[in-house]
């Protein structure tokens, strides 16, 4: 007794893993191919995630060479992604960055880079709270204290 239904497409498996390695989604493959979206991921589901899988690997390899080949934003990203590093500051509790008070100008810090005799831009006095964090007390000081 024969089947019922249409016959089955030949679909060749390399072709698939192919565009899947270009990028191509599951739809772009089963229009190449002659076939619904369905029919693809029921007879070749294996096959696309291979093939997605070497690109993933492709570009990865790609991106190494890169960053080895000197590549400094490369490398940076990298770092970002796959060791964990950020370009984070230390924040304090109340958002404040910790600042050397020898760079911002505390009074009894060793250099005052700025010449401000412990002043921020608004003429505010800078001091320190309990971790070192350059903050302005909101007070301004005038020329006549």
């Amino acid at each position: 007794m024969a089947k019922a239904g249409r016959p089955k497409i030949e679909i060749d498996p390399k072709m698939v893993e192919t565009l899947a390695s270009v990028g191509c989604s599951g739809e772009e493959i089963a229009k190449q191919v002659g076939c619904s979206r369905s029919t693809l991921y029921a007879r070749f589901l294996d096959t696309i995630e291979k093939g997605h899988n070497n690109q993933k690997v492709s570009l990865r390899r790609k991106q190494f060479e890169v960053a080895m080949s000197g590549d400094r934003t490369m490398l940076i990203w990298l770092g970002k992604q796959y060791l964990e590093q950020s370009d984070k500051h230390e924040v304090d509790g109340l958002g404040a960055l910790y600042q050397d008070p020898r760079l911002i100008g505390i009074p009894g810090g060793k250099s005052s880079k700025n010449g401000n005799n412990g002043r921020n831009g608004n003429g505010h006095i800078s001091q320190l709270d309990g971790r070192g964090s350059g903050r302005s007390n909101g007070v301004s000081k005038s020329s006549d204290d």
